[in-house]
């Protein structure tokens, strides 16, 4: 680098500093300027409000920027040459002054070419000058000092705002408000103090909601409100005012003045903010300096629920399924719609219900025609509730259920994959008996026992696999209703023997691996594995002739159950068209269209079934060409022929044919069934029969003592008639008047509040008083005191529910628990006064032993030592069917009922329980109670008599016609009850029949509070 250049970078660094310098100080000038100017006009502005002071403050900062810029920035720019730098720098090194200022400008000359003088010496002089300024540093020429005016005068500025913070800092905080703050609208300038009082607003609610208007008095002002709603203001100004504006988020609406008051409106849409702004008399326009809040009320979506059934389902067949769903809203429910999806399909959506007028709670019930769906065996749909409100200003909002599934099985088809797999087991142990028969663990030399080892554990294997499978087996035939109970008892003993066998047998194949792997395993060994090997084969040979019998069996069953479902197919054909005569319903020839579809394919399948069946069934079980005379699918051809052309006087008479062959069909095949039966199951089939000779012939003792126990409670009842007689009217007049009044109590529970189930209590109660009402009514106190006595259960019940209740709806819904609570305390009311009239009731009537004279004594005892009899008969018959299931362990089908010893033991059981409370009641001289528990026997034995009837029998009829059912999947309720009697003789007839699965248990807990 050359001497000259040496003195340039010295210069230029000097020049940085100096810039930066310059520039620092600059900003200090204008800080001061700003702050200076600023505050003297915060100071007059705030003793002096106007809109021009916003533009006074911008004025102010553009001068003082301007004059930093002319009077320092630009003569800044001008001065920054070497030469002004050389100069700066000789001002404090005057030594070098001269020199340093000649060598810039030599080296200006020889870089123009204008050199008038001797180079050498140029640049002897810019050496010399070099080594000077090299021994200087340029943050000794240019010094901070040059800061320190601007800073004073920064300084000066700053302690003028704390001093006026200090002083006066409301004037100050106005003043700078004044200065920054745009003037609002119309030139109003913000209020620092409330500029309003009484402010009361008015809501006016959207027509859809159907609330009155609601007025709040000082009130902050702050508005909540649904969508739609119209707010009227009225708020007193501070002062007298001209004119008055209402500012809503962004834009401004003039409003009125009446009265002194400023009365404005507006309508909810959003979420926004207001702000009131007047002009007092002679004063520039005022607005609130905070604004109020507008925040939207929602509308929430409907809450729907669907309350029964409570789970998913699985329904027999294509039925109507009774779906309940509960729906309540806010404001108002318009529409209730029922949407479902078959598989993976599109969702299909139903409108169920138009409520007009919209209403907050809604309950109700659909029936769902299955068989509209077009569903098949095995297909799963998905459905829900869905519901929509009445919002007409921001649109309806929709609620829906949570999703619940139903799946369509066929009891039958369940039953025959069941088939399958027992025909599967068959073969397979079938095939291992053959093997073992065949390849006997045998060998001629000590060489050859490791293959006929190898052989033999791989029958082991595969004998093992099957015996699982059998085992395996065992729970889901227990599940099948259509499943005979011994098949379940003799897949258990064939899966336990054949364990008990293969686990001896693994042993021994242990055992001579491990001399195999010794080296030590003679053929003489083997004749352990064949003492073993002979065991399986003796056991194998009775457990596939069992299992043979079995399936043949229930083939022969399977076909019966096709023909009662053509029964049942047969006999909803009729009914309908009968229907369809009378009324030429659109509705019932759709129907009459299915049920003749179903009868075909019933058809079809019978004769694809016997097609099968002849080839595993010899033809003495099977008369094929029986039913080939019959020819069904040409009497449906024509049935359907003649339907299609209307003549339904000829299409009755060809069903009626079509009947006549159907029952022929039946009949044949119920004595292909009993011959079969009778061949290979004789054993059973006798001792089938013994037992239920045995049981029918307790049963009828049973209902001989029933009868005359009835006799003896009829005669005891004329008694206590003839005894009360003469106070019957007046007790009964006397407690009229009080069970009017306890109807009344129970009729201001009102019943709209409650859930679908207290709903259901509450009708119970309701039902049982005016039992109880109509009984006083025909003097007939005893049915009074038993009417009474269920209305304290039920009413009990719905006390401690809605106890429950309350608890709980706080955490929920405040204001149910204000409805159910007032529920509660009527209930709570009526429970004193229903207890005080059964009281009365007892108190009226005699005790049964006071109105027993001696011979009715006599007979009661006679009665109980019978009793005492039957029950020792019926428990040694329950000790036999024990011993039976016991010893059902025999592989043989001869023998006992397989498989009902365990099932029949059970009912004995709870039959004798029942003959011993009777016999205690008969020998406690109470007829009613025993007559009570005598029916409970009889009804015990009745069901062990027909299961023994279906056990030798099997025609499945309670499920022939599932498959065919178009009767609705009703949900337990509260329906409307007859008179007392006629009730309880329904109740005892409902509870014989077995409620569908999915309603098993609320059905029992139905009837179990009715019996009660």
């Amino acid at each position: 680098m050359g001497d000259f250049d040496s003195i340039r970078v010295f210069l230029a660094a000097v020049r940085r500093r100096l810039v930066w310098l310059e520039v620092a100080g600059s900003v200090g000038y204008l800080l001061a300027a700003l702050g200076g100017a600023w505050l003297l006009l915060a100071l007059v502005a705030a003793q002096a409000p106007s809109g021009l002071w916003p533009v006074a403050a911008l004025v102010a900062a553009l001068g003082a920027l301007a004059a930093v810029v002319t009077l320092r920035v630009v003569p800044l720019a001008r001065a920054l040459g070497d030469e002004r730098m050389a100069r700066e720098v000789g001002a404090h090194a005057p030594a070098i002054h001269s020199d340093l200022l000649s060598a810039v400008q030599l080296a200006r000359d020889l870089e123009r070419g204008e050199a008038r003088f001797s180079a050498a010496l140029a640049h002897s002089l810019a050496h010399a000058v070099a080594a000077d300024v090299g021994g200087l540093r340029p943050a000794t020429i240019v010094t901070p000092r040059r800061l320190r005016v601007p800073g004073l005068l920064v300084l000066a500025v700053a302690a003028g705002y704390l001093l006026c913070l200090v002083g006066g800092p409301g004037m100050l905080r106005r003043g700078l408000v004044h200065l920054f703050v745009p003037p609002s609208p119309g030139g109003a300038d913000a209020a620092e103090v409330p500029i309003i009082a009484d402010l009361t607003v008015t809501y006016t609610y959207p027509a859809y909601m159907r609330r009155p208007p609601r007025t709040v008095t000082a009130t902050s002002g702050d508005l909540l409100a649904p969508r739609g709603t119209t707010a009227r203001l009225t708020a007193r100004p501070i002062a007298e005012a001209e004119r008055a504006d209402l500012i809503v988020g962004e834009s401004t609406r003039k409003v009125e003045i009446q009265g002194g008051l400023i009365v404005a409106s507006l309508t909810v849409e959003q979420a926004s903010s207001y702000r009131f702004q007047f002009k007092p008399k002679g004063r520039r326009s005022l607005r609130e300096a905070t604004a109020h809040r507008i925040d939207v009320e929602p509308d929430r979506p409907p809450r729907v629920e669907i309350y029964a059934p409570a789970d998913d389902l699985e329904i027999a067949g294509q039925r109507k399924v009774e779906v309940g769903y509960q729906v309540d809203d806010d404001f108002g429910v318009e529409e209730v719609a029922l949407l479902w999806r078959v598989g993976s399909g599109r969702e299909v959506r139903e409108v169920v219900r138009k409520v007009a007028p919209p209403q907050r709670n809604v309950t109700g019930r659909k029936e769902w025609d299955l068989a509209s769906l077009g569903l098949k065996a095995g297909e799963r749909v998905a459905y829900r509730f869905e519901a929509r409100d009445n919002d007409n200003v921001a649109g309806p909002n929709f609620g829906s259920s949570r999703t619940l599934y139903l799946k369509i099985y066929s009891p039958r088809e369940k039953h025959e994959s069941l088939v399958k797999r027992q025909d599967e087991v068959f073969e397979g142990l079938l095939g291992v008996l053959a093997d073992r028969l065949e390849r006997p663990p045998q060998a001629t030399d000590d060489a050859a026992t490791a293959p006929a080892l190898q052989a033999v554990g791989e029958i082991h294997r595969r004998e093992e696999g099957f015996a699982q499978a059998a085992a395996r087996l065992v729970p889901d035939l227990k599940a099948d209703p259509l499943a005979p109970k011994d098949l379940v008892a003799a897949l258990q003993g064939i899966g336990e023997r054949l364990g008990a066998l293969l686990q001896k047998e693994a042993e021994v194949l242990t055992d001579l691996g491990q001399r195999q792997r010794r080296g030590n395993l003679k053929a003489a060994a083997l004749g352990r594995l064949r003492d073993e090997n002979g065991r399986h084969v003796t056991e194998l040979e009775r457990d596939v002739i069992l299992l043979d019998d079995l399936l043949g069996r229930q083939r022969l069953e399977s076909l019966l159950q096709l023909a009662d479902e053509m029964a049942h197919s047969r006999d909803r054909l009729r009914s309908l068209m009968e229907q369809y005569r009378r009324t030429r319903s659109e509705a019932l020839r759709r129907e009459i269209e299915r049920a003749l579809q179903q009868l075909e394919a019933r058809v079809q399948e019978l004769q694809a079934k016997m097609s099968e069946l002849g080839r595993e069934l010899p033809d003495e079980f099977l008369n094929r060409e029986a039913v080939k005379d019959l020819n069904l699918g040409k009497s449906l051809a024509e049935l359907r022929e003649l339907l299609e052309k209307g003549d339904l006087a000829k299409a009755q008479a060809e069903l009626d044919r079509l009947s006549r062959k159907l029952d022929d069909l039946t009949q044949a095949l119920d004595g292909n069934l009993r011959s079969f039966r009778q061949e290979r199951f004789a054993a059973a089939e006798k001792a089938l029969g013994q037992m239920l000779d045995r049981v029918a012939d307790l049963h009828a003792q049973e209902q001989e003592i029933a009868r005359e126990t009835e006799r003896l409670v009829r005669e005891v009842r004329q008694r206590s008639r003839d005894v009360t007689r003469d106070r019957i009217d007046g007790v009964a007049r006397a407690l009229v008047g009080r069970s009017d009044r306890l109807r009344q109590k129970l009729g201001e529970i009102r019943r709209e509040a409650l859930n679908p189930y207290h709903q259901e209590e509450l009708d119970r109660t309701r039902a049982r008083v005016e039992d109880l009402r109509k009984a006083l009514d025909q003097g007939d106190l005893e049915e009074a005191q038993e009417m009474g006595r269920a209305g304290q259960n039920a009413l009990r019940t719905l006390t401690e529910d809605l106890r429950d209740e309350v608890a709980r709806a706080p955490w929920r819904k405040p204001k149910r628990a204000v409805e159910v609570r007032q529920g509660l305390d009527r209930a709570e009311e009526a429970l004193p006064q229903l207890d005080e009239i059964v009281k009365e009731l007892e108190r009226a009537l005699p005790r049964p032993e006071q109105l027993l004279d001696g011979e009715q004594r006599r007979r009661l005892a006679e009665l109980a030592a019978r009793q005492r009899e039957v029950r020792r008969r019926t428990g040694k018959l329950a000790e036999e069917a024990r011993g039976v299931r016991e010893k059902g362990a025999a592989p043989s089908p001869a023998g006992p009922p397989l498989g009902l010893g365990e099932d029949a033991q059970k009912t004995l059981r709870a039959a004798g329980s029942a003959m011993r409370r009777a016999e205690t009641r008969l020998r406690n001289n109470e007829p009613r109670e025993a007559h009570g528990q005598c029916g409970e026997a009889v009804t015990e034995l009745e069901k062990l008599r027909n299961d023994l009837k279906r056990a030798r029998h099997p025609r499945f009829s309670n499920f022939a016609g599932q498959a065919l059912d178009r009767s609705a999947v009703r949900i337990p309720g509260a329906d409307e009850h007859r008179s007392p009697r006629e009730f309880r003789q329904d109740l005892l007839d409902a509870m014989k029949a077995a409620p569908p699965a999915a309603y098993r248990d609320q059905v029992r807990r139905y009837y179990e509070e009715l019996v009660r």
